[in-house]
């Protein structure tokens, strides 16, 4: 009997020195399940800010090509207006200089103030005939 009371204390004893070990394990065990947590945050705040580089990056480019867009247009716009200019030039020149219109020159204008056929042809000019919008 004594040594089955033995056995039974010495097993009680390894019960309550594990329950020991575990309660001053217990603050390790908190500590590292709160490094487990802030590492998954940390890593999750690093994915979201490559996310956000990366959007920000796509807006940049789009808002860079909405820009280059802007200034080919205006570039085109101006090149045109350019054309006319020098074509409206060529044609008060040619007006100023000779009484017959049916002589060379460059004709800009058709009957009824209308563009002419090569520059609506060229897209120098929009036909009249189409609605601009």
């Amino acid at each position: 009997m004594t040594l089955l009371s033995t056995y039974m204390d010495f097993n009680a004893l390894l019960t309550l020195e594990a329950f020991i070990m575990f309660l001053f394990l217990l603050p390790f065990y908190i500590v590292i399940f709160f490094m487990i947590v802030a590492a998954r945050h940390a890593r999750n705040e690093r994915r979201l800010a490559h996310e956000l580089r990366v959007m920000a990056a796509d807006e940049e480019a789009r808002y860079n090509r909405s820009r280059r867009e802007a200034r080919e247009r205006e570039e085109k716009r101006i090149k045109e207006e350019a054309l006319l200019r020098e074509a409206t030039r060529q044609v008060s020149h040619h007006d100023n200089t000779s009484d017959n219109d049916d002589e060379g020159g460059l004709q800009i204008f058709h009957k009824n103030n209308r563009p002419a056929p090569w520059m609506v042809a060229s897209g120098v000019l929009p036909s009249r005939d189409r609605k601009r919008s």
